[in-house]
């Protein structure tokens, strides 16, 4: 059960819902590119195709706005 229903893990790999258009490392090393991310409700580990995983929470909704909120979701 996940304790923390906010709490998400970014996979990096070989599939997933979604494709990776472009890649940018800010500071430090970069991650390996990849072609999918998927996106995974609580603490994922590492999968066999992974080739990382990041984890994040969702922010809270009261930093935007209502038309944002109702705006549907685009992948």
């Amino acid at each position: 059960m996940n304790s923390n229903p906010r709490l998400f893990s970014f996979v990096g790999g070989t599939k997933g819902e979604w494709k990776v258009v472009k890649s940018a490392t800010v500071r430090g090393d970069s991650l390996l590119d990849r072609d999918r991310l998927d996106i995974v409700t609580g603490c994922q580990t590492l999968a066999a195709d992974g080739a990382w995983v990041l984890h994040g929470v969702t922010s809270n909704d009261r930093y935007i706005t209502r038309p944002e909120k109702e705006k549907p979701r685009q992948n």
